[in-house]
């Protein structure tokens, strides 16, 4: 019997062996000792209660924790974040060209895309903070924001918001900081949403319009890393939430397996 052009068109999510590992031995249970030192956590009713015991500190923030041992004031996140999204806002409302070409390898296409949608006007020497090849490695990332903080910024009058606040600052130590912020707020933006996009298309296409456009979406952002994991440092209120979970045990909140979860 023939196959269904269902069968033709399936995908296939491949995980790295750490992480086929983890879904292999703890998917449904709610709580597991991953070492030592810390315990996981999947089970969402437990979940909601550790990630509401406490607020994150500043090294458990995903976006805004330290930045080369200096603290960033959550003053300093609130402007950051208002600025990005005052550019996202003004972005959207420019029309989009008839002669947009979006083909090409995903996710870089759509980086491209939404970088120069957002920061065109920004100092190349911010923009080159975009570029995906300083995800390789964090040193790379400081090397060129070392070279490029050595001299002042001076954004043209059509510079993002995000480039404006970056270039108040006037020292070299200061400028540097700026722009590590720069990267930290608007990489965000650029690297996720376009892979955010690219999983979509790889899991929908060629797109059937009998199949729920919601359940494409719901499972390209369950492939997001940034969704997999959150920790939490050991504290007082942890053990008094479940048993299992030792005074000194960091715990590693696994939404990644909750995710997976059948009975869920």
């Amino acid at each position: 019997m023939p196959g269904s052009s269902a069968d033709a068109f399936a995908r296939a999510t491949v995980f790295a062996p750490r992480l086929q590992a983890l879904l292999d031995e703890y998917v449904g249970k709610e709580v597991f000792r991953l070492d030592a030192e810390t315990v996981g956590v999947a089970g969402p009713v437990l979940t909601h209660r550790l990630l509401d015991a406490r607020a994150a500190t500043e090294v458990e923030r995903p976006t805004f924790k330290p930045l080369h041992g200096r603290s960033v004031p959550r003053t300093d996140a609130s402007k950051l974040m208002q600025a990005i999204g005052r550019d996202v806002r003004e972005a959207l409302k420019r029309p989009v060209s008839a002669e947009l070409d979006l083909s090409g390898p995903w996710p870089h296409v759509g980086h491209v895309y939404l970088r120069d949608l957002l920061l065109a006007g920004d100092p190349l020497r911010l923009r080159l903070l975009m570029d995906r090849v300083l995800e390789l490695t964090p040193k790379l990332t400081w090397a060129v924001i070392a070279a490029g903080a050595a001299m002042s910024l001076k954004p043209q009058h059509n510079a993002s918001a995000l480039a404006t606040l970056t270039a108040a600052a006037g020292s070299y130590d200061e400028r540097r900081y700026a722009m590590g912020l720069y990267r930290r707020t608007a990489a965000p933006v650029c690297f996720t949403i376009s892979t955010l996009v690219a999983n979509a298309l790889w899991l929908g296409s060629p797109f059937d319009p009998a199949a729920s456009s919601r359940h494409i979406v719901y499972e390209s952002l369950r492939l997001l890393p940034p969704s997999w994991n959150i920790l939490r440092h050991a504290s007082p209120e942890y053990p008094a939430l479940d048993g299992r979970i030792g005074s000194h045990d960091d715990v590693l909140v696994l939404p990644l397996l909750s995710h997976r979860d059948p009975a869920l």
